[in-house]
């Protein structure tokens, strides 16, 4: 199936540059259904059931893609403050998910993407 063709280009390039993992896929999400949440990576990785190591690897790349705001004042705590354009896509993202074959050609993308690396 061509990935193009069923999520089209803006939502396969959200994926590439965004979403290239299924912990990012679990920050994105989480963050998107919980826009208000903020925490260490120790806090995000008990709550998403992931290792720390990780969530900080994922966290620090959604960071530096300006998806999510890292607060240094004592601990390191991630807070999600997209601009409204990437607010969008994230929206978009996490709608696709609610469609079935939207949903299972992301994963699949994410498998092939994994396989690649």
């Amino acid at each position: 199936m061509d990935s193009r063709k069923t999520l089209g280009d803006e939502l396969n390039q959200f994926i590439e540059e965004y979403v290239d993992s299924f912990v990012k896929w679990d920050l994105v999400t989480f963050f998107s259904f919980n826009p208000d949440a903020a925490g260490t990576a120790e806090d995000l990785a008990g709550r998403l059931g992931r290792k720390t190591e990780d969530i900080s690897e994922a966290l620090a790349n959604l960071t530096s893609r300006r998806l999510l705001r890292l607060s240094q004042d004592g601990d390191k705590v991630y807070s999600f403050q997209p601009s409204p354009e990437l607010l969008e896509r994230v929206t978009g993202f996490c709608e696709a998910l609610e469609n079935r074959d939207k949903r299972l050609e992301i994963l699949a993308k994410l498998l092939r993407m994994k396989a690649t690396h």
